[in-house]
């Protein structure tokens, strides 16, 4: 906990307040990590937080708050908050333009997180073993889609207008109740 007492009066500023609020409960940080934002990697977790311009993943086993403000992390290419107990993803990551993978498999997601609708560059979704995903209303606005791992989901259909799909290589629905593709 010390470290968050230190980081945040140091930073001037809450961007990533909500990430490591999250996260007080596992003083080492063992799931956030700080290794892979850039080469010279970080020494602390305040000298990591007082550069969200450098951090391009962010792994989190612990949750993520619903309110929690993503927008300084411009530069995030992937988050993996699997098997998080997540229910949804904070409105914020709908700044993260930048984001190619979200990695939300084994979570309680019932529909597909509206934050990532339409991100420019998100090429790959995994929202596998979600056991409540019964919708996936705003995914077709994920026109830079190229992998899709739905398995193992009770989805009963995929979105009607896959047109702008065209990226789109693999698809995962094996464990799901759909009847046709």
């Amino acid at each position: 906990q010390e470290i968050f007492v230190r980081a945040y009066p140091a930073l001037g500023r809450e961007a990533l307040h909500a990430v490591a609020l999250a996260h007080q409960r596992h003083p080492a940080i063992p799931s956030l990590d700080l290794t892979s934002y850039k080469p010279g990697d970080y020494s602390d977790v305040p000298d990591a937080l007082a550069h969200p311009l450098d951090v391009i993943r962010l792994t989190l086993r612990s949750g993520l708050a619903a309110e929690a403000d993503l927008s300084a992390l411009a530069n995030l290419r992937e988050l993996d908050v699997a098997a998080a107990r997540m229910t949804e993803l904070p409105t914020s990551l709908a700044a993260c333009t930048k984001l190619e993978r979200a990695h939300l498999y084994n979570n309680q997601f019932t529909a597909f997180p509206p934050a990532l609708s339409g991100l420019p560059a998100l090429h790959t979704v995994s929202l596998g073993r979600n056991p409540k995903l019964t919708s996936l209303a705003g995914l077709e606005r994920c026109t830079a889609l190229e992998h899709l791992d739905l398995g193992s989901c009770p989805l009963v259909r995929l979105p009607d207008d896959l047109s702008g799909w065209s990226k789109l290589a693999t698809i995962d629905v094996g464990g799901t109740n759909l009847t046709q593709v």
